[in-house]
Order: structure tokens, then sequence, then C-alpha cells
């Protein structure tokens, strides 16, 4: 499940879709927890048993409204790596912001780190060429982004690990290393990703991902496109 906005501001819908056909299952208006209540009310007793995995984003309302529901549902739920991964970017791209502040005030518009913005948010090998020089010579540097940065892509390798207990390992580790570089934008990272940790490695059980919701909102948006305009959200 993932929300969706249909235009802009903080309008959403909640998307369900199965996993295994590929198809939206249902859409909600809005992304509250009795948003999604809506949806499990409508599953008999069997369906709601016979569910084997709910992947998800970090969204407190999901999970309390999937836990109400679905029977052994904190053995289902899983966090996906996409939004974990865009917590992650956020991140970085926050350490970059207050070290190029703080640059900023010493180096001018020499600062090493203007203009690199949307370098940080690649990962490592869908860097463009025509800055591969310039990023090759900034994630070398000791600068607090670039350490940031090369935690992030070390974190990628989580859902690498052979199974649940090497993941489980790894992610203790990463923790500990993202709270000893004391950068408050890694620290929250880090303390977020303990206290969900539990359902993060779910995935080593049932190794679900929302990415078939993810793919399938760029096929929501071209119906909009295609339908030219709706006079109201129920159209």
């Amino acid at each position: 499940m993932d929300e969706k906005s249909p235009g802009r501001g903080k309008e959403y819908f909640t998307v369900v879709c199965d996993l295994s056909e590929k198809t939206v299952e249902w859409v909600g208006d809005g992304r509250k927890s009795e948003t999604l209540d809506t949806y499990w009310k409508k599953l008999t007793p069997e369906q709601l048993e016979s569910i084997e995995a709910v992947a998800m984003d970090m969204s407190g309302p999901y999970f309390a409204s999937t836990v109400r529901h679905v029977p052994n549902a904190t053995a289902k739920i899983v966090y996906d790596r996409f939004h974990i991964m865009q917590h992650a970017t956020k991140a970085v791209d926050q350490v970059r912001r207050d070290e190029q502040a703080s640059l900023s005030r010493t180096w001018g518009k020499d600062s090493p780190l203007a203009r690199s913005r949307y370098l940080w948010l690649y990962s490592e090998e869908n860097v463009p060429a025509r800055f591969e020089e310039r990023f090759e010579k900034l994630k070398k540097s000791e600068l607090r982004t670039a350490k940031a940065w090369g935690m992030k892509e070390l974190l990628r390798g989580l859902w690498g690990s052979k199974n649940k207990r090497a993941a489980s390992g790894f992610l203790t580790r990463f923790i500990r290393s993202a709270r000893a570089m004391r950068f408050a934008p890694l620290s929250k990272l880090a303390n977020m990703l303990a206290s969900k940790r539990d359902n993060i490695l779910t995935y080593f059980n049932v190794p679900a991902t929302s990415t078939i919701c993810e793919g399938l909102n760029p096929a929501i948006q071209q119906l909009k496109t295609r339908g030219r305009c709706y006079r109201n959200r129920e159209n």
C-alpha cells in the first residue's frame, strides 16, 4: 500500500495493490488509519487470514490499521526498502544543507559544495558521466556530506544480506556507526531504523516491497492526464 496525491496540496489517496496480480485492489480517500480500516473491513476473516505479507512505508496510521485487522500482522508487515532509502537520502541532503550553510560563510560561491545538491541524490552507479570526475573528488574528500553519502550507500547493502541473522547484525553495526558520526540527520536516521528494525527485517521472512504500487503511480497519473481534468475528487 502507498499514498498518492491526486494533485497539488496536502490531499492524498491510499492505494492498495495486489503484489501477485500487480493490480490496483482499492483506492481510499485520505491516508489516515480510518481510511485503511475501510478496506480491511471489506475482506472476510478467511481472506484476512490468508494474507502473507503487507508492504508499506513507515506510516504509523497504516501500521496501526493493519495490526487491528490482519491476524499476526506484526510478522507480516514489511517496511519497504524504497521508502527507507528515501529517508537515508533526505538525511544526506540535510547534512549537505547544514555544511553548505557553514562553508558559504567562508568560501562564498567557491564552496566545494556549491551547485552539488543533485549529485548527492544519485546512487554511485547512476552518477551521469558528465559529473563523474567532479563527484569522484567530492566523495573522496573530508566533507561531512561525503561521509554521510557513503553511509547511505552502505545502507543499500542491507537487502543483499544472506539471511535475517546477517541482516540483523548489519543493521546493528550501521546504527552504531551512524550514531558515532554525530551528524544530527544521521542520528535521526539511526534512531528511526532502530525503532522500526523488526519490520525492516521482516523482509527476510517475506521479501515483499511496495514497488508495484510505486510503479502504478505513473499509470494513475497518466489516466489523470488523459482525462484532461476532473471536476471533483470522486470522479
